[in-house]
């Protein structure tokens, strides 16, 4: 059994599920109100209260997985970070909201009626642009009002001709299929002299061969390049890496490119160029990659079309162009350049 709750991207992939209901609670709790107004349906403004505590509980809950979906880190920045703002605005309006309601007298001298609609409206706003801030993270900002001109389309609008390209299942970096590597587990030893380089490590599997790793503290003693050296002990467990953010050169990834079963990688702003991308062309395995902020440019785009089960680079604020992605004559992988992210 794949153990994915030591990093919480387990509960994280709960988002997709739980955010529809503060959706459903918060605007049905605007309906009460607004309908309630009309003398006949007076009594609907009862349930509003309720509507609205069950809204920011489910909002609280939306609000916590998708911040842990959010580290996974395959997300635009900035998108993420505006769909955040306003989901912790959303939610915080939607207590106040509630609150009204259950300290109703204070308000009295106020028209209590009025206050609550017009703050019951307000958060029905902030659901619709919370929920659009949300869908322009995975289908392009413009996906509402320019006729469904998404990142899907655009990927598929830029893959080569008689070229079939994954499905949204497919896209979903797994390690279900890591599963049977024959690696050995790594003692526990080894992994604390890793954590002591800087290094979190987490087990990814009840066999304990298989690991995410992740590069989350300077070394005092050590360059960057030995430590990324000191992971050729467990090279053959890798299967997730995030070395971002670490001053990682082309050299160093020319050691990355010897962990032949990463099926993950993150090199996000480091300044490493086309010649460090040529030495990952090797990882026949690798799905998903980030270059984010790297110094690359569209040649990088030939070694891209080696690693054959790539399915997603992530590279914008790089030199990739939407021309380049366009021109380019093999791979049926997805690139994100930021254009179709981002206003």
């Amino acid at each position: 059994m794949i153990l994915l709750f030591a990093n919480g991207l387990f509960f994280g992939r709960f988002h997709p599920l739980i955010v529809h209901l503060p959706i459903g609670f918060l605007l049905m709790a605007g309906i009460f109100q607004i309908a309630g107004s009309i003398p006949r349906l007076a009594p609907l403004r009862a349930a509003t209260s309720v509507a609205l505590l069950l809204g920011w509980i489910s909002a609280l809950f939306s609000v916590i997985t998708g911040y842990l979906l959010s580290e996974n880190g395959d997300y635009n920045e900035d998108a993420v970070n505006r769909h955040m703002y306003m989901g912790f605005i959303t939610l915080t309006v939607s207590i106040l909201a509630w609150l009204i309601t259950i300290k109703k007298t204070i308000f009295e001298r106020f028209n209590y009626s009025a206050v609550l609609l017009a703050v019951t409206v307000t958060v029905g706003s902030l659901v619709i642009f919370t929920g659009h801030t949300g869908g322009s993270l995975t289908h392009g900002s413009n996906y509402l009002f320019a006729g469904g001109d998404s990142v899907t389309k655009k990927s598929i609008k830029n893959k080569p001709a008689n070229k079939q390209g994954p499905t949204d299942e497919e896209r979903t970096t797994s390690i279900e299929d890591s599963a049977a590597l024959t690696a050995p587990a790594v003692a526990a030893a080894a992994l604390a002299k890793l954590a002591t380089s800087g290094f979190s490590i987490k087990i990814m599997n009840a066999k304990g061969n298989l690991l995410d790793v992740s590069l989350v503290s300077p070394g005092r003693n050590s360059s960057t390049s030995d430590r990324i050296s000191q992971l050729l002990i467990i090279q053959n467990n890798i299967v997730w890496l995030d070395i971002s953010g670490n001053q990682v050169s082309d050299n160093d990834l020319g050691i990355v490119g010897q962990f032949s079963n990463l099926k993950r990688l993150k090199v996000a702003n480091n300044p490493i160029t086309d010649s460090g991308i040529e030495k990952l062309k090797g990882l026949r395995k690798l799905e998903s990659l980030n270059v984010y902020s790297a110094k690359i440019t569209g040649k990088s785009l030939v070694y891209f079309n080696e690693l054959k089960n790539l399915r997603t680079v992530y590279a914008w604020k790089t030199g990739i162009t939407d021309e380049d992605i366009k021109n380019r004559t093999a791979g049926s992988y997805r690139i994100i350049t930021g254009s179709e992210n981002t206003e």
